[in-house]
């Protein structure tokens, strides 16, 4: 697999994000070609080729009329949030030094909590892959803190 280039594959900053997707379709375009990079392929019968196009997204096979969109299958699968709320979502969950909860994303996206909630609950279900082995040879931790405070003292330090 050839290397991605960071402003020429994919955006390299989030302001490079809001002028590359500036609506919806310009999204889902993106999308459509990360999915199907040599052209669009039937789910159903594998059949390649250009789709009839049709309302809401759908994508419709030519040969066996298996209707699908580019989003079926991921975790943005019938969903009614824009896709850009997704990817703020994504950012913010990706850039969170100490974790985010679903209420400080619902306030920072404005959206409401329980679709916060359910937005981290699918992007944590997509990042665990239960089949993974253990952690072996070396690995690096980053701000790593072990230990908690003594007993007895209101800071962690040794009790005065």
């Amino acid at each position: 697999m050839a290397s991605l280039i960071s402003g020429v594959d994919y955006p390299a900053s989030w302001r490079d994000f809001m002028a590359w997707f500036p609506d919806e379709t310009a999204w889902l375009g993106f999308l459509e070609r990360l999915r199907w990079p040599a052209g669009f392929a039937c789910p159903k019968c594998g059949r390649r080729g250009e789709p009839w196009r049709q309302s809401r997204g759908r994508l419709v096979c030519r040969t066996c009329r298996h209707q699908t969109t580019v989003t079926a299958g991921t975790i943005f699968e019938k969903t009614r949030t824009p896709i850009r709320v997704w990817s703020a979502a994504a950012r913010q969950l990706s850039t969170a030094k100490n974790g985010l909860s679903a209420m400080t994303l619902a306030h920072t996206l404005g959206v409401h909590y329980r679709m916060a909630w359910a937005m981290l609950r699918r992007f944590r279900v997509a990042m665990v892959r239960a089949e993974r082995e253990p952690l072996s040879g070396d690995v690096e931790v980053d701000e790593t803190f072990v230990g908690g405070g003594y007993a007895g003292s209101s800071s962690f330090g040794p009790p005065l």
